[in-house]
């Protein structure tokens, strides 16, 4: 009789009138400090109404009601954000947000500025530069698509040779490479010292915006990106070409774009190696 009992007592989970038992005497809403307390003295109360009746706050088992209160408390707390953060609606940790996302076959990335490529169709200077039949092409605008004139690629090229370094102007570039059966030949311009963009205005769907022209480069990968804004390299651009003729998409003076405008602020660094203090000039 005793081997059955103290089984009943040891595998308690599996008999059905503990768990019930447990069930009807346990306040499933207790949740933070208070209610988990009272709900912790009611047991005790109902439960061992003999053996335990020493309530005065200086009980040894009242102080120990009072940490298991609190214990629970932060633990409910903390099941309670876990749970919270397992749904989109209420999710508040990032982390949480991005696996939710990346579970339903969505991958996030941070917000970035729209970047592409930007033809240049024209060309026109200020500068006495003499074209192929020996007049100045000062002040006339020349476009690079324009094949009803013989002197026209001639003359256009004469002027963007005004534009580049004198040591890689068209034909001798600082880099080349192949993409796609496109040749890209990246140039660099004579351009006015800190001039790492011009400032554009443009619409994209519909909406206005600003847009700044950047320069470009490539990297390891063969991936043509923005130049490294840098004040005292010069602004680079690329001549790409297609075999397919001026008229082609892929033939002719490229600028990068991006949406925004970029901006350049100096400030000085003082300080010690535990303070450290940043200022205009």
């Amino acid at each position: 009789m005793a081997q059955n009992t103290r089984q009943t007592k040891l595998f308690a989970a599996e008999d059905y009138t503990v768990v019930y038992d447990s069930f009807i005497n346990a306040n499933l809403q207790a949740y933070d400090f208070d209610t988990i307390r009272g709900a912790m003295v009611d047991y005790v109360r109902n439960n061992y109404p003999e053996n335990y009746n020493d309530w005065i706050e200086s009980s040894e088992f009242v102080a120990l009601l009072d940490v298991v209160a609190q214990f629970g408390h932060n633990l409910a707390f903390r099941v309670d954000l876990n749970t919270r953060n397992n749904f989109l609606s209420t999710a508040e940790r990032q982390e949480s947000i991005f696996k939710l996302a990346e579970f339903l076959g969505y991958t996030p990335r941070r917000n970035v500025p729209a970047f592409g490529e930007m033809k240049v169709v024209s060309v026109k200077t200020n500068e006495s530069v003499i074209g192929s039949d020996g007049t100045s092409l000062g002040g006339k605008e020349l476009r690079f698509e324009n094949t009803s004139s013989v002197n026209n690629m001639d003359d256009s090229i004469t002027v963007m040779n005004a534009l580049m370094q004198d040591t890689n102007m068209f034909g001798s570039p600082v880099k080349q490479t192949i993409i796609d059966n496109v040749t890209y030949q990246f140039y660099g311009l004579k351009n006015n010292p800190d001039q790492i963009k011009f400032t554009m205005q443009g619409s994209a769907s519909g909406r206005s915006s600003v847009f700044n022209a950047i320069g470009l480069d490539i990297d390891d990968r063969g991936t043509v990106i923005e130049t490294t804004p840098d004040r005292l390299n010069s602004f680079a651009i690329v001549y790409k070409n297609d075999g397919q003729g001026v008229t082609s998409n892929n033939t002719g003076f490229f600028v990068g774009v991006k949406q925004g405008d970029l901006q350049s602020r100096d400030f000085n660094i003082t300080g010690d190696a535990n303070k450290i203090t940043f200022g205009d000039d």
